[in-house]
């Protein structure tokens, strides 16, 4: 990475909510020199703008972004039918069921909408640099740390990477001067060095617990993955009492005709009424179950962070303490709860330019803990016990060898090595290494149940002559952000490496610093 970097910026680039913060390289790490940025279109005094864009008739240039695109008060005088707003565009990309995925008004793409709003944020993000610091060439002096799901892919990771540079935010799709990490480990970055040592939890063995109540869209609804529902189901709920007062088709006609007003009055209740709650009204309840998230844990929890913007809630606040202020001393809300994303992000960025080797990196988290059990395909000889059903033609059978299991504790770049793997036939001129994860710690095949294909090796074997006595090691590494497969053949000295599509297996609900374990539960 270029040494000439002045500012960093994190963006978080969220479905729901955007917003971005950013720091002067040469300050140190006090988190008031941190800015995050409230100044937003129609709106002042919010960290974070809504993920919308409305375009023209045409969809050929954006109108509006952000909360003006979608916050549209009453006008009276206007009975005539709104223009949508164009959001939820970001649920293309991971994985995300396909009926959740908004369907976009032709000729416009997910992509498009991508693209443009992250220029439109950008375009920002360059003139609020400058208010700061004069001088600032963006596409020379500017890191940008944009966070990520951790359930993403490297293909959603290199979409995202091509829109950012259609963006005109990089100059080259290449570029070092953007990095990508997860949102729980921003967050888990930005409670560690904003709270730890403010409420003296540095000591060696200190454990505690994030708890991301954020979003008022919930991927419990929309993904494969668990996840456990916090401000959404209000929402919905104030959508169904308005329906129960005026009728379904009453809501369900505004909802299509004036969207924008309607989610004017979603807007109005959040900040009149859900934030404020404070549990006095005996009809309403609200459950978290942090002990299913986590069982068997919270003995040994130092302290809980509420973050996200639902962890402002006084009702949230309030339940959390009575549930759990007997068996957790320390229950914490910290600076800029909302904004835990991007201010981490922009510690992640600034560690990453004091060192490449992260595992220096003083605030990147340089452990984790897998939650797949990883290994290769393998193809033995036919043993007794084994399943006749599964035998081939040539008397072997196909199985998962285990290279490392989950809940292993791993280090950025460490190397998990197989040896002595050969050649199956004797005239084989290449080897393929299929690797294949899984959650279960004892899988047998590569057929199973839950048993995935994370990508493959092939290598040349040019001694044919040497028959089956080509002896290869096969080595499985986790990156920061990819999965590294490397074969070795140690008769001949070849090398063969390549990264292939990265589950985030090594993205974790533990994660693990050298004197403090973070466990992030959304």
């Amino acid at each position: 990475m270029a040494n000439n970097i002045s500012v960093v910026v994190g963006l978080d680039f969220g479905i729901i909510y955007s917003g971005f913060s950013l720091c002067y390289v040469d300050d140190d790490y006090d988190l008031s020199k941190i800015i995050t940025n409230t100044e937003w279109p129609w709106e002042k005094g919010k960290s974070k703008t809504n993920t919308a864009l409305r375009y023209d008739d045409e969809f050929k240039k954006v109108e509006f972004w952000g909360y003006p695109a979608l916050y549209k008060k009453p006008n009276k005088k206007s009975r005539d039918n709104e223009t949508k707003p164009i959001e939820l565009f970001k649920l293309h990309l991971g994985n995300c069921l396909e009926k959740f995925k908004p369907k976009l008004p032709e000729p416009l793409t997910y992509k498009r909408a991508i693209t443009d709003y992250l220029c439109k944020i950008g375009e920002l993000i360059k003139e609020t640099i400058l208010k700061y610091w004069s001088g600032i060439d963006f596409m020379e002096h500017v890191l940008l740390v944009l966070t990520v799901p951790d359930e993403y892919s490297e293909n959603d990771i290199a979409i995202l990477r091509e829109c950012i540079f259609n963006a005109g935010l990089i100059s080259d799709k290449r570029s070092e001067r953007l990095q990508f990490t997860t949102e729980l480990e921003a967050v888990a970055i930005y409670c560690m060095y904003s709270s730890l040592r403010e409420h003296r939890l540095k000591e060696p063995g200190t454990t505690f617990m994030i708890v991301d109540s954020g979003g008022k869209y919930q991927l419990s609804e929309i993904t494969k993955r668990a996840r456990y529902l916090c401000s959404t189901f209000i929402d919905k709920e104030f959508i169904e009492l308005l329906k129960r007062e005026v009728g379904n088709s009453a809501i369900d006609l505004f909802s299509d005709n004036h969207y924008g007003q309607l989610q004017y009055l979603v807007h109005e209740f959040c900040q009149h009424v859900k934030l404020p709650f404070s549990g006095n009204n005996p009809y309403f309840s609200y459950e978290i179950d942090l002990e299913e998230i986590a069982p068997a844990l919270l003995q040994y929890v130092t302290a809980i962070f509420l973050v996200g913007g639902f962890g402002q809630s006084k009702y949230l606040q309030k339940r959390v303490d009575e549930v759990f202020s007997k068996s957790v001393e320390n229950i914490l809300i910290p600076n800029q709860p909302v904004t835990a994303v991007s201010r981490g992000a922009t510690i992640y960025g600034k560690g990453l330019l004091e060192s490449r080797n992260l595992n220096n990196v003083k605030y990147v988290i340089p452990t984790r803990v897998l939650i797949y059990t990883f290994g290769v395909k393998i193809s033995p000889l036919c043993e007794y016990g084994d399943p006749l059903d599964r035998l081939t033609s040539d008397g072997r059978i196909h199985k998962f060898r285990r290279i490392v299991e989950r809940n292993t504790e791993i280090t950025i770049d460490q190397e998990f090595i197989v040896e002595n793997l050969v050649p199956i036939h004797p005239d084989q001129t290449k080897m393929s290494f299929e690797i294949y994860y899984t959650k279960e710690q004892n899988a047998v095949y590569c057929d199973e149940p839950g048993m995935k294909l994370a990508g493959s090796l092939l290598i040349d074997l040019p001694d044919v002559h040497l028959g089956t006595n080509s002896p290869c090691t096969f080595c499985l590494s986790f990156g920061d952000m990819e999965i590294k497969a490397k074969a070795f053949n140690k008769l001949n000295g070849q090398n063969y490496q390549t990264k292939f599509e990265n589950t985030h297996s090594s993205r974790v609900i533990w994660i693990t610093t050298v004197n403090q374990t973070v466990i992030i539960s959304r």
